[in-house]
């Protein structure tokens, strides 16, 4: 920005569902953490949020998915609804002039 001193809101997110078709699988059974908040995948469009790393653990694939960032940042898990149903994993962070965000989407098998 050209603004002496201005802040700037970020929000890093990913959204996912899983499955073979267009149609995503049924997700309940999907366990949705936000630090140390923890949500069952319930098609109600509810969010958590807190510090730390947002993860998801997709258990009928095996699959965890995780964001989370090095620099001050809140995290947040969102469920989607029977319209969208799909999941949210994001991080929030503000930044100034010559600041900067790192994140990292760390993909990994749960055995």
């Amino acid at each position: 920005t050209s603004i002496p001193g201005a802040e700037v809101e970020l929000d890093e997110y990913m959204t996912a569902c899983y499955g073979t078709t267009e149609y995503p699988e049924d997700m309940s059974g999907i366990i949705l953490s936000a630090g140390d908040k923890r949500l069952e995948y319930a098609y109600r469009c509810r969010e958590i949020e807190s510090a730390g790393a947002a993860a998801a653990a997709i258990g009928a694939i095996k699959t965890r998915a995780t964001v989370y960032s090095g620099d001050n940042a809140r995290c947040y898990a969102r469920e989607g609804y029977a319209f969208s149903p799909m999941f949210t994993l994001g991080l929030r962070a503000k930044i100034r002039e010559k600041e900067r965000f790192t994140s990292w989407l760390k993909l990994e098998r749960e055995n």
